[in-house]
């Protein structure tokens, strides 16, 4: 006989406890056979949007250096957008070009260039 189980807490760290329960069992002599544990980030929709809310100040001061030296001011804002995202361990700065989405470290870091162009005046 044979049984699969999969667990999903909302506390990551809860895993803890039932990977070191599955080693008992192997203990016992109980066939066991576990899989890595993985992951995952699952609010990223969310999560762009409020980074994108957040950068656009720093984006517009930023834009407001240049174009006073150059003898202009900044307008409205006429697009934004994010490239790849990338979800690594932390501190890693691994990067690819179609994002990232590192599964096997609990603490992540999630990153992506943000492209804000503005009008000028």
């Amino acid at each position: 006989m044979s049984q699969s189980a999969e667990v999903r807490p909302f506390d990551p760290c809860a895993t803890e406890t039932p990977a070191r329960d599955a080693g008992a069992l192997a203990g016992e002599g109980i066939p066991f056979e576990a899989a890595a544990l993985q992951f995952l980030f699952t609010t990223l929709a969310e999560l762009r949007i409020q980074m994108m809310g957040e950068v656009t100040p720093d984006a517009r001061a930023r834009a407001d250096v240049i174009s006073k030296a150059a003898g202009a001011s900044v307008g409205n804002v006429r697009s934004a957008s994010t490239r790849a995202v990338q979800i690594t361990p932390r501190y890693c700065t691994d990067v690819s070009d179609c994002g990232m989405n590192h599964v096997t470290s609990v603490e992540k870091d999630i990153t992506t260039v943000v492209t804000v162009t503005f009008s000028l005046k």
